[in-house]
């Protein structure tokens, strides 16, 4: 499990620009820019044991108030230490590795020879909308990208007084060239793992 940390921990930072900006609306901006990034790069990882019921494995256990399941991970599904196949049809011809199929974003099916039990999955989180609590390793390590995202975000408000379609893409522009170096270093330590 993961700390979390605030998301006002931000709120100076992103109210230096829109100092006009109620402090409620830039919270939840900052969970929205925490949650794209999150969205767009696999920062936030963790592994739970699930019990598989009637051939299904149902990830919404891994799931509270303050996270949302993204997608199991490539090869994140595991079963006393070794790692399943991972289906794109659900019905798989009789031979092949015991493996799964996504039904749904939080539903998986196992292949009919796979056995009910233990799992070891691997999902990519982030930060329910409903919640104020932020992941606290991608605010210390990303904090300057989500402070951009929270910022294209409500520059792009058109009906606001702080609108500006050009201070939002210079933000926007930000954010991405940020989320792609997180998503190189990302796949550099899974890569060298």
């Amino acid at each position: 499990m993961v700390d979390l940390v605030k998301a006002s921990l931000l709120r100076t930072e992103v109210a230096s620009e829109l100092p006009n900006v109620p402090n409620p609306v830039v919270d939840q901006n900052i969970v929205h820019a925490t949650r794209m990034l999150c969205d767009e790069v696999a920062l936030w990882q963790e592994t739970h044991d699930v019990e598989a019921a009637s051939g299904r494995l149902d990830l919404s256990a891994l799931e509270d108030q303050d996270r949302d399941v993204v997608r199991v991970m490539p090869r994140g599904v595991a079963q006393a230490g070794k790692n399943l196949a991972q289906y794109v049809r659900p019905n798989v011809p009789d031979g092949l590795p015991l493996g799964y199929y996504v039904k749904e974003r939080r539903l998986l099916l196992l292949t009919p020879d796979t056995p009910d039990g233990a799992f070891q999955i691997t999902a990519q989180l982030r930060p329910a909308i409903q919640t104020m609590s932020l992941p606290g390793s991608v605010i210390h390590d990303y904090h300057d990208v989500v402070v951009h995202g929270a910022l294209y975000r409500l520059f792009r408000m058109p009906s606001e007084t702080w609108a500006s379609a050009e201070a939002a893409q210079a933000h926007y522009q930000q954010f991405m060239d940020g989320a792609k170096r997180a998503r190189s270093e990302v796949n550099r330590i899974h890569t060298d793992a």
